[in-house]
């Protein structure tokens, strides 16, 4: 199916971290060739592989380059987009020097500027209902205790399937068990 959302475990949590990635080359000059994207590809799966993250999509014009990309919660991303740049930048110059030194003179490739966007999971405007539509504690008490009949309702969790336009059925209640599938039809 298309569009699953898959979700990873790492020590205590579980995530699904997606983000989409521009670099930008430095004067946003057309230095980039076919050749050179491919072996960019091959460079970020390299990086990714190596971080604990995964390369979903690569592709990019002659001045820019779009990444889709999935990554653990404990990788700091702009201390990793800066190593990808780094190697990236440094394998291509020496693998296509002919082609770089068309366009510059230095040992440049990127732009110091970089975009990223989160990606995945349910549009903010449905998190944002789902935040306003949580039961406030009462004011005597400082925690608020779930019925067990509520509980038992919501458990166990189950795959769940959605199409585009439903809010995502947010559970209230502890996720307890080593997997979980959790599906978003688009």
């Amino acid at each position: 199916m298309t569009g699953q959302v898959r979700l990873h475990l790492l020590h205590h949590c579980v995530y699904a971290l997606h983000y989409h990635l521009v670099l930008v080359t430095k004067y946003r000059r057309k230095a980039l060739t076919r050749p050179m994207l491919d072996r960019l590809r091959a460079i970020a799966e390299m990086r990714w592989d190596g971080w604990g993250g995964q390369l979903l999509e690569c592709n990019g014009e002659s001045d820019h380059v779009h990444l889709l990309v999935a990554l653990p919660p404990n990788l700091g991303l702009s201390r990793f987009l800066n190593h990808l740049k780094t190697t990236s930048s440094r394998l291509l110059r020496r693998e296509f020097a002919t082609t770089v030194a068309r366009f510059y003179r230095k040992a440049v490739l990127w732009s110091r500027s970089y975009c990223v966007i989160t990606c995945g999971g349910a549009p903010l405007t449905v998190l944002k209902q789902y935040i306003e539509r949580q039961e406030t504690p009462e004011k005597g008490g400082l925690h608020h205790q779930p019925s067990p009949r509520l509980w038992l309702e919501h458990w166990p969790p189950e795959r769940v399937e959605l199409t585009h336009n439903d809010p995502p059925p947010f559970s209230p209640w502890p996720i307890i068990g080593s997997r979980i599938d959790c599906c978003i039809q688009r």
